[in-house]
């Protein structure tokens, strides 16, 4: 099995981080980039993230990534019907599907204040 390194990152763990993210996210990022340089990794979310800090290489990655869809979408057939999502994952892979948010947080709340049920209408 291949592992790939990863840019350096704060070493705190993922909760810690995504607690600071929510609050302080541009304080976070600039501490960060003075500490890692402008290449470096984050654990927000349930995610790694690898964060680009420099402006030119965000322009280079972006370039390089224009690159390889212009590569993959000249081998698109033309003139006759085909599965795009294939096509279109190969350029960009699937991410983990993310577990659903408690049912609490997705009902809205009524006039009085208490949380409407599942379907339920005001």
């Amino acid at each position: 099995m291949r592992t790939t390194a990863m840019p350096p990152g704060p070493p705190l763990p993922m909760p810690v981080q995504t607690a600071i993210w929510s609050r302080q996210a541009r304080r976070f990022l600039y501490a960060c980039q003075d500490r890692y340089g402008d290449v470096f990794t984050l654990k927000v979310l349930r995610e790694t993230w690898v964060v680009l800090a420099d402006p030119d290489a965000v322009k280079q990655d972006s370039e390089i990534m224009g690159e390889i869809a212009a590569r993959e979408i000249e081998g698109w057939p033309t003139g006759v019907p085909y599965k795009l999502r294939p096509r279109m994952q190969a350029l960009t892979p699937l991410r983990r599907r993310r577990p659903p948010l408690p049912r609490r947080l997705l009902r809205p709340v009524r006039d009085g204040g208490r949380p409407a049920r599942v379907g339920e209408t005001s």
